[in-house]
């Protein structure tokens, strides 16, 4: 599976790729309980930024708020435990 480096205005805007790996971290991050508001809607908004960066400080990552392949890495193995 790709990890594609995502980070504030990737998204729908972009291209349809873009916005369908903005949901899958989006859906991930549901997953994982840092995502509040249900919301997946293939914007890598602020407040997704936010999400990304609570889940790489409490996994111990450099918490840039950008999902970079640690971070793919990191949210798809603690999805599958």
């Amino acid at each position: 599976m790709a990890s594609p480096y995502l980070t504030v205005g990737s998204g729908a805007e972009e291209s349809v790729v873009a916005s369908y790996d903005v949901v899958d971290l989006q859906a991930l991050l549901n997953l994982a309980g840092l995502n509040p508001d249900r919301v997946v809607d293939g914007y890598f908004t602020a407040t997704t930024r936010r999400w990304v960066r609570d889940f790489q400080r409490a996994e111990g990552l450099v918490a840039t708020g950008a999902a970079d392949v640690d971070t793919w890495s990191a949210l798809r193995s603690w999805c599958e435990d």
